[in-house]
């Protein structure tokens, strides 16, 4: 299915979304027959929380504050404009704009 496939394909970083609800309601087999009624969604969640054991354990704190720290890092050190400078600026003498500060200049000079 095409929306499948497009939610398996979305990405969405920093923030939780609800793509996963969504791709779950997909693979149901009461939604797939059209066996929908107002109680639908608690009965899928209650389902869903019957099956919390066999799923994978989750990992250590340690593990994601690991993980959160190289993102973090890359995150800095890919992006000049991140590093908290004002307005999109890296500071120092040789700051570079960010894009948008830049076009904003190049659209004021016509």
């Amino acid at each position: 299915m095409r929306l499948q496939r497009a939610l398996s394909e979305y990405l969405v970083a920093g923030i939780k979304t609800n793509i996963s609800l969504f791709q779950r309601i997909l693979r149901d087999a009461d939604f797939q027959e059209g066996k929908l009624d107002t109680g639908y969604l608690d009965r899928l969640l209650a389902k869903g929380n019957q099956n919390v054991a066999s799923r994978a354990p989750e990992p250590h704190i340690e593990v994601l504050e690991t993980i959160a720290a190289i993102a973090a890092g890359m995150f800095a050190v890919l992006d000049p404009a991140s590093s908290g400078g004002k307005n999109g600026d890296t500071g120092g003498p040789a700051a570079i704009p960010s894009n948008w500060k830049r076009k904003g200049r190049s659209e004021a000079l016509r």
